[in-house]
């Protein structure tokens, strides 16, 4: 599925207001199912994973068990199949970082990003608040192709370039939090002259992606990638 350009703040506003299938396993299972999502979360397919990740998706710790199920997954996967998975496994990682609910709990008036600096700054004022941050990224390099090959482009053209920007994001925000977490700010503002990692050259290659098509993408998710140095 892919999100029209303006579905930016909708997005926002509905991590706040929707009430996922979530409510019903928190509230239905015992207490030691629920204090494991190791035990929560079903095997997965290409169709099942859309359920899925909506039963979860205010869950970080149960998406990130989401993606290590569409890894194995993969496995015997036809190519169809693996390009619906590789696009769930997105926005299962952008829910394990609790992306919405990290940059809710920093910005209290969306509209005040309008331009790549504030959109920076909402992301490295998130950082502190995502979790699950490498190992959404040690999994994404095991379930994404490679870039610069064909598999990667059918996998981009599968998938929703607003989710493409924000895991993006999520890599280098990442990375920034491993490699400089006493300066952010120094990592992103250094970030185009640095020798790259497996999972920043990814990220790249996702924001690229992402940017190839404009009207589709968010203009904030633009601003955040090109304040992020991943575009020019």
């Amino acid at each position: 599925m892919r999100l029209s350009k303006g579905l930016f703040v909708p997005l926002i506003l509905f991590a706040i207001l929707s009430v996922s299938c979530m409510d019903f396993f928190t509230n239905s299972l015992a207490g030691w199912a629920v204090r494991d999502p190791e035990n929560l979360v079903p095997r997965v397919n290409a169709g099942n994973i859309h359920e899925i990740l909506e039963a979860f998706q205010n869950d970080p710790d149960a998406s990130l068990v989401i993606l290590r199920r569409i890894r194995d997954a993969q496995n015997g996967a036809t190519p169809e199949e693996l390009l619906i998975l590789q696009s769930a496994a997105l926005e299962a990682a952008i829910n394990s970082a609790g992306l919405l609910n990290s940059i809710l709990g920093t910005t209290t008036n969306l509209n005040n990003i309008d331009d790549e600096d504030s959109a920076k700054s909402m992301i490295l004022d998130s950082i502190d608040g995502m979790k699950n941050l490498e190992a959404s990224a040690v999994l994404l390099r095991e379930i994404l192709p490679e870039p610069g090959t064909q598999a990667f482009d059918d996998f981009a053209a599968a998938s929703d370039p607003n989710y493409l920007a924000m895991t993006a994001a999520l890599l280098v925000a990442g990375e920034a939090k491993r490699q400089s977490s006493d300066d952010l700010e120094g990592f992103v503002d250094n970030f185009s002259d640095k020798p790259k990692t497996p999972t920043e050259e990814l990220a790249m290659a996702m924001a690229e992606a992402a940017m190839a098509h404009p009207d589709e993408l968010s203009d904030q998710f633009a601003d955040a990638l090109r304040g992020l140095n991943l575009v020019s």
